[in-house]
């Protein structure tokens, strides 16, 4: 294997990437830890997973992903985007698309503005209830009514500034992440889609290493930038988000949606 010094000039890790044995005492599931690297090293030493003390730089960086995993807020010193020239050669930690196929959907769970969220109503091709027309699961109406515009084709920019955005595979998820953002007045929750080959190329994190290093089930992985080309986009319904119908932002998305014929 070639050397990642050779190929990082910043950053020295080494022969192999988070090989370190001591790891696993700060992971909830040891023997996960140790599965993924014999999996990911094909190591066949007595021990099973005893590879490589890692550099301190190296254990810097994976103690704060860790913490990022368990605690969220805005990471310190991620080198992400250095990180994404490793992924073929540390697919067990760093290539998403061992879980995802290229033509698998992807969904970013945020809020943004209700004149943005105006805007893709009017621009949608197709509007429907999410999961099919009225056709939703009982996982899906029991976490209440979800919108899908389909067609809009924009960029969804994040307010945030960490340097990349965090995405899942999971549809349910995605839904999870609307109700967790539906307070905000004057924003509106949604979840942008796309295929995940319009952002292969910029994806990192395995989601099986994400739940090994402390993951909450969210078939997590991250996205290096801070934009989203969103193919559609799902909402949620007025009638049960931001404060319903009653409130200034509920009746201007409805009143769109209405402009458009859906009811």
């Amino acid at each position: 294997m070639i050397k990642l010094k050779d190929i990082l000039k910043e950053l020295d890790y080494g022969e192999k990437l988070w090989a370190d044995p001591d790891y696993t005492e700060y992971v909830e599931n040891e023997d996960r830890y140790k599965d993924l690297l014999k999996k990911m090293y094909k190591d066949t030493s007595p021990d099973g997973y005893y590879l490589e003390t890692d550099t301190y730089e190296e254990g810097e960086l994976w103690h704060r992903i860790k913490s990022y995993i368990e605690e969220g807020g805005e990471p310190m010193n991620f080198k992400l985007r250095d990180l994404l020239f490793l992924k073929k050669y540390f697919p067990q930690m760093l290539d998403p698309g061992l879980l995802i196929k290229p033509g698998d959907q992807i969904y970013r769970g945020m809020t943004d503005t209700i004149n943005n969220v105006v805007e893709y109503i009017k621009n949608a091709k197709e509007i429907e209830w999410f999961g099919g027309k009225k056709q939703r699961s009982a996982k899906m109406v029991n976490r209440g009514k979800y919108i899908l515009l389909k067609g809009v084709n924009t960029q969804i920019l994040s307010r945030g500034k960490k340097g990349f955005l965090s995405a899942t595979y999971d549809p349910r998820i995605a839904t999870t992440f609307l109700s967790m953002n539906s307070g905000e007045k004057g924003r509106w929750p949604i979840a942008a889609v796309t295929t995940y080959s319009e952002l292969a190329d910029k994806a990192i994190m395995n989601p099986e290493f994400v739940e090994i290093m402390g993951g909450m089930g969210e078939e997590e992985f991250w996205i290096v930038g801070s934009s989203f080309p969103a193919k559609d986009i799902i909402i949620g319904s007025p009638e049960h988000f931001g404060g319903g119908y009653a409130t200034d932002d509920g009746k201007l998305i409805q009143q769109a949606l209405s402009e458009k014929g859906f009811n």
